[in-house]
């Protein structure tokens, strides 16, 4: 079973996140929903009956949360991030893949950025494209080895975000792919902890869709070794 951690809604409550439910049982996996506000102790006794979990995009930095919302939820993904870590360090795999928000804050967690001002540091870009993946050593590369040179003839991701990393050396942190101008996949070298900017939850034809179940393959294929 592979949790994921939903957005709060605007008013109350948490969103279902249906595109990256069924992203995730599109490889055959069982999806469990994660409210964003759920009391740490009842968070950390769910991630211990999973075995994998993944962050979702969004734009929870923007004006559409309360700072209350935004802070909850970031403190859910520190809460996540400490105890799944906590898990590798004591021998347990536990994989962790964000997508788009969920890859920035991956990033900035590596950095030991403050939950408060997590997205001060990051560069704007206003994108909304389909990309190519040119893809560098790596355990995802070895993944995609078979759609590889397909990948970097035909456009197979897309963009719908707003923010973005410089291309500069990340502690702890292999940079898998970028897109022109910043880092769009990473993978931590300590940990299966994955990272993609771009959104496979939303393949828009027949090539993106089977990029799309690859990368759920391999989310499936890394939880299976929990």
């Amino acid at each position: 079973m592979i949790g994921i951690i939903a957005l709060p809604k605007r008013n109350k409550g948490s969103v279902y996140p249906e595109n990256y439910v069924k992203w995730v049982e599109s490889s055959g996996s069982k999806a469990v929903v994660l409210p964003y506000d759920l009391p740490k102790r009842q968070l950390v006794q769910c991630l211990n009956q999973l075995d994998g979990v993944v962050w979702t995009g969004g734009s929870i930095e923007s004006a559409t949360y309360s700072h209350k919302q935004y802070v909850t939820y970031m403190k859910s993904l520190v809460t996540c991030f400490e105890t799944v870590k906590a898990y590798n360090d004591d021998g347990r795999y536990y994989p962790l893949f964000g997508i788009c928000l969920g890859f920035e804050i991956l990033v900035l967690f590596s950095k030991k950025v403050d939950v408060n001002h997590a997205f001060d540091n990051m560069k704007h870009h206003f994108r909304d494209s389909r990309d190519c993946i040119v893809l560098k050593d790596s355990r995802l590369r070895d993944w995609f080895l078979p759609l590889e040179k397909k990948m970097v003839n035909q456009p197979c991701a897309t963009h719908h975000h707003q923010f973005g990393f410089d291309i500069k050396p990340l502690k702890g942190i292999t940079i898998v792919s970028t897109d022109k101008d910043f880092i769009n996949m990473i993978e931590y070298k300590k940990y299966p902890f994955y990272g993609v900017q771009f959104h496979p939850e939303r393949p828009f034809d027949a090539f993106s869709e089977k990029v799309s179940l690859h990368f759920s393959l391999f989310l499936k294929h890394e939880c299976e070794k929990n």
